[in-house]
């Protein structure tokens, strides 16, 4: 008796577990499914005619016939118990089978095939364009259609993405080499795509990443995307490069007389002389002047040419694209007492000119340079009364590396230039050259700044070597040798009326 209660008590339990769950199968139009009853079939229920047909084949267990697309329900009644079957039907899967196979015609790289009472897509896909394609197809059969296909770019569609990189600027390493400043490496690796170097700027890499993030294939998350995603996994190993840029500063004075000497030892430049002055003097239309080497070579190359007034203010060194950037102060300090008495405390009153410096790389050869300059002219204006005048300016100038870059531009003269004899800032609105005055009288002398960027420990100057233009050959021609003697030989070469009566 005992044992008999134990099973029934475990035969209750079965059909309950049975009762609790509904199970769920599909089957196409005018196919048949059949059904194994756990327990003796007292009665069933439809939720709804015209989906499904229902025989009774014994007592536990029913065939199930597919009539009409749709769903239904289907509720087993026996041994107080019930099991509850949801239905779907579909449609003929051979009809839906060559829909879909017309739809993705154009995809001979699919496996398209039934299982039983649905179909199954398998393959790779490597054109992001296929994939669309067949996600938008696969949103129009539901559950008729079980994908397993995957996305894998191809060697065209990575070339695609090098090129679209490539147009944008940057260079790729080339295969073997040693990777170089501001080139990038694209390796796959798996389903993973890696870029990795050494950049200019966090521009660059901005504009890496924007260029990549046009590329919806591409997954920049950092997380391994789903299979069925059609994305591949992107990752960035980009840094900015972190080198000194020394940037080396010469102030020359140059004035109007100076032009009557300039390209006696010009080297071939492929332009006028005297434009040349004019850039330097600051007449020319230019707003700044590049020479083809370094600061020795140009300092040289001036020397050479009547110009020797120049000093070397120094260097100026920071790290590439730091927001503190580098000073150099040219000029002293002047220590006055406050109270204009012997006892009194002394105040320091500093005077000269104060260059800073910011900027950095954007590309590997050139680099583009914030100049913020100061220039502090200090007067005795009677008794112990210091008079302090301040003007500032600032611009942005882009130069190769190790070339020199000449500012000169538009003439303004200042006012109220001091008898020190120190440098008067004369233009405005940005800086481009400057103008010192002595007593009372104006000066054609001019103060022009040379800068020559290099990174730090680079190896420097190379001499000035510009192919000489057919346009400038006569000016070199008649610009270079003794100048003596080129007078001379002009006198001679004039008619003998012009030498008599001098015109």
């Amino acid at each position: 008796m005992k044992m008999r209660n134990v099973f029934l008590t475990l035969l209750f339990s079965l059909v309950a577990v049975f009762a609790a769950e509904q199970e769920k199968f599909s089957l196409t139009v005018g196919a048949i499914k059949m059904l194994d009853l756990p327990f003796a079939m007292e009665s069933y229920r439809l939720s709804s005619k015209g989906k499904v047909t229902v025989e009774e084949v014994n007592k536990q267990q029913l065939r199930v016939i597919g009539v009409a697309i749709g769903e239904c329900n289907l509720t087993v009644n026996g041994a107080g118990v019930s099991i509850d079957y949801s239905i779907s039907v579909k449609g003929n899967i051979n009809n839906i089978l060559k829909r879909l196979r017309t739809d993705l015609e154009n995809l001979p790289e699919l496996d398209i095939s039934v299982n039983q009472d649905y179909i199954v897509i398998k393959g790779t896909v490597s054109n992001p364009s296929n994939w669309a394609h067949l996600k938008k197809v696969l949103g129009l059969y539901g559950d008729n259609v079980h994908n397993f296909a995957k996305f894998e770019a191809s060697a065209e569609t990575l070339m695609n993405l090098k090129n679209m990189l490539i147009r944008e600027g940057f260079t790729f390493t080339e295969p073997g080499a040693q990777p170089q400043l501001g080139e990038l490496d694209m390796k796959k690796n798996g389903d993973v795509i890696v870029f990795s170097g050494e950049m200019c700027s966090q521009d660059s890499i901005a504009k890496v990443q924007q260029v990549l993030g046009t590329q919806t294939w591409l997954d920049m998350s950092g997380n391994n995307p789903a299979p069925d995603s059609g994305k591949t996994r992107c990752i960035l190993n980009l840094s900015v490069v972190q080198t000194l840029l020394d940037v080396e500063v010469v102030y020359v004075a140059v004035n109007e007389s100076d032009g009557e000497n300039f390209g006696s030892g010009a080297p071939d430049f492929s332009m006028n002389i005297r434009y040349l002055y004019d850039a330097v003097a600051g007449k020319a239309a230019t707003n700044n002047l590049t020479f083809g080497a370094g600061m020795a070579p140009t300092v040289k190359f001036l020397a050479q040419n009547g110009i020797t007034r120049s000093y070397s203010a120094g260097h100026i060194s920071f790290a590439n694209h730091d927001d503190k950037g580098g000073s150099l102060h040219t000029g002293g300090t002047l220590s006055v007492r406050v109270s204009g008495t012997d006892n009194g405390s002394l105040q320091d009153i500093d005077y000269g000119l104060t260059m800073n410096i910011k900027g950095g790389l954007i590309s590997p050869n050139r680099v583009k340079l914030d100049l913020d300059l100061t220039n502090t002219g200090s007067i005795n204006a009677g008794g112990d009364l210091i008079d302090r005048s301040t003007d500032s300016t600032k611009q942005v100038v882009y130069c190769d590396l190790n070339k020199t870059l000449v500012l000169a531009g538009s003439k303004k003269i200042s006012q109220g230039l001091s008898n020190s004899g120190l440098p008067g800032l004369r233009n405005f609105p940005v800086l481009k050259w400057f103008v010192a005055q002595e007593g009372g009288s104006k000066s054609d002398t001019r103060l022009v700044i040379l800068v020559c960027p290099r990174l730090a420990g680079q190896a420097t100057d190379v001499e000035i070597e510009v192919p000489l233009e057919a346009d400038s050959a006569d000016v070199y021609k008649t610009g270079t040798g003794d100048l003596k003697e080129k007078k001379e030989a002009e006198d001679a070469a004039k008619p003998w009326y012009k030498r008599w009566f001098g015109k």
